[in-house]
């Protein structure tokens, strides 16, 4: 299953600039996506410890802005990087990270050759996004990965005939920290207690926003 998973990356990888000319948002991805490697030779500075901090699209770097807020920005470069035109589109510009980009997408050599340039200290993802090939290189460095406000639910892909296959990826999480009771009920199922439930850091956004 994991040769097909990369597979279908790779294939995907060729297609969407194509699929771009008729749809607007895949378009922005794409173009998007083959500018990130110059924004990271051009930005990623080697005389400082990155922190490596990964949200899908707007709603979870909304979920990330406190934890952004009360990293060090003086000692670390930090390194925010978007799966979708909703997050990187609206917040390519936020004081709250020194670089922005899109995340190249998780083939093997691309997780690679991303991972190679920034050389994280410590990499937080944010709610489900796991990408196999990108934890991988995490976890084959010795990168400290954290999951912050996690969410697992019985119908996602490590349950599932065609995506059980993952769940070993998840080893390269140290810790997992849960919005809920259920995602730590389920976390455990897979085989993982290293876990800890605070909740939707979401509410403490929305409080500061009030």
């Amino acid at each position: 299953m994991k040769k097909g998973y990369d597979v279908l990356f790779a294939f995907a990888k060729a297609c969407l600039p194509i699929i771009g000319a008729f749809n607007h948002k895949i378009k922005l991805g794409a173009q998007g996506r083959e500018r990130s490697w110059g924004i990271l030779s051009d930005q990623v500075k080697n005389t400082l410890p990155k922190i490596w901090v990964h949200v899908a699209s707007l709603g979870e770097f909304e979920q990330i802005v406190p934890v952004l807020e009360q990293l060090n920005h003086k000692d670390f470069q930090i390194v925010l990087t978007f799966f979708s035109p909703s997050g990187y589109e609206n917040k390519k510009n936020t004081k709250l990270a020194h670089v922005v980009c899109y995340l190249p997408l998780d083939t093997p050599a691309q997780a690679h050759k991303f991972i190679e340039i920034v050389n994280p200290s410590l990499a937080i993802m944010v709610k489900y996004e796991f990408w196999p090939n990108y934890l991988n290189e995490l976890h084959r460095r010795n990168v400290h990965t954290i999951l912050v406000s996690g969410v697992f639910r019985e119908k996602m892909a490590f349950n599932s005939w065609y995506g059980s296959w993952m769940k070993p990826y998840l080893k390269a999480i140290n810790h997992f920290f849960l919005q809920n009771e259920d995602s730590l009920t389920h976390l455990k199922k897979l085989g993982f207690a290293n876990a800890t439930v605070n909740g939707d850091t979401r509410f403490d956004r929305a409080c500061q926003l009030i």
